[in-house]
């Protein structure tokens, strides 16, 4: 089954042409073995896994994405969301060939926070950052904010009934680490 994932998606709003080469042998993306990349993405795990800890106690919905398979990643969420309250890292989601894997899902009761964890900073005092200077989205958010878009509509479909509240967590601009060199803190292992 072909889906659209949330990575596609982005890719797709991005550049058509690329959701349409994308994944094709022939046209190969010389960006996905480039290590300057791979070490950001890198970064963002180590955010991601910070942002855990602001959420104790979740359980990471994992397996080899060689081998398992989207239908086996919905099955173990769906397992988790049968508790009344639950935490859960990387929960999947898949309706109509649209799939996605959320950072964060906290399920209170009928009640959903669906948390999507970005690397960037942003100033909480900015009432205005998302506004650009038209008075439409900035185009610094956009794609955060489709992202986020295109997780609450792919759970809102598989959970109708659920209350579903979208989140970005993202870095505070106005604080200073109290620990000198934090990020050496975090590493990621393969």
């Amino acid at each position: 089954m072909k889906v659209i994932s949330k990575s596609r998606f982005k890719l797709g709003l991005e550049c058509p042409n690329k959701l349409f080469y994308t994944g094709k042998k022939e046209y190969v993306n010389k960006k996905n073995n480039d290590p300057f990349l791979m070490a950001l993405a890198s970064g963002g795990f180590q955010v991601e896994e910070y942002a855990r800890m602001h959420y104790p106690g979740g359980v990471l919905v994992d397996g080899d994405y060689r081998t398992t398979s989207y239908e086996d990643y919905v099955a173990q969420t769906n397992e988790l969301l049968t508790q009344e309250n639950v935490i859960i890292y990387e929960a999947a989601f898949l309706v109509d060939h649209l799939f996605i894997r959320a950072d964060i899902l906290v399920k209170e009761g009928n009640k959903i926070k669906l948390i999507e964890v970005k690397s960037k900073s942003h100033n909480p005092n900015d009432e205005n950052a998302f506004v650009g200077p038209r008075g439409g989205v900035n185009t610094g958010w956009k794609s955060y904010l489709f992202d986020i878009a295109f997780q609450k509509h792919v759970v809102e479909q598989c959970m109708p009934k659920a209350m579903i509240t979208p989140y970005l967590l993202l870095a505070d601009k106005t604080k200073v680490a109290s620990v000198d060199g934090l990020n050496q803190l975090f590493r990621v292992t393969k």
